[in-house]
């Protein structure tokens, strides 16, 4: 049993809210509390198999989540920097993904005109194609990282 006190204005908004889930006020903070509960566990997931990363972008990656100098930037930089050579194993054909690896290009190019605002497709980019290596980078960081790849494409540091 857990019994908690709380203001009765907040209880109200609980029952109301309880209702219209048309769930007892039990079900409905019970469920809630659980999903929280869930959230705060939540541990980082790690690349499968087919979600291959290279040891230095793992490297990259554990040196910012310590607080590096240079944060998901760095990350970002380097997944930039030898995105021709990290070819995922679900795009099988090399044509398809210098293709693919062009787009890229066109979008960093695209997101240093507008001087880094344009980085969301960038982001869609990186985690369709470099999954594994996305995953590593926390999603509120995803932005650090594009910003990260425009520069070593304004540097013209693109393999």
């Amino acid at each position: 049993m857990l019994s908690i006190r709380i203001d009765p204005d907040l209880k109200s908004r609980i029952e109301e809210a309880a209702a219209r889930k048309r769930k007892t006020v039990s079900a409905f903070v019970l469920e809630a509390a659980e999903q929280a509960a869930l959230k705060a566990l939540r541990l980082p997931v790690e690349p499968t198999q087919r979600e291959h990363v290279p040891a230095f972008i793992r490297a990259t990656c554990l040196t910012a989540k310590r607080g590096g100098a240079r944060g998901y930037w760095a990350a970002g930089f380097e997944l930039a920097r030898h995105a021709e050579d990290l070819q995922p194993d679900f795009i099988e054909d090399h044509a398809q993904w210098e293709a693919l690896v062009d787009r890229f290009s066109d979008l960093l190019s695209a997101g240093s005109n507008s001087r880094g605002t344009k980085v969301r497709p960038i982001i869609l980019w990186m985690r369709e194609y470099l999954p594994g290596s996305m995953k590593l980078i926390p999603a509120r960081r995803h932005g650090q990282a594009a910003l990260g790849a425009i520069t070593c494409f304004d540097e013209d540091n693109m393999n």
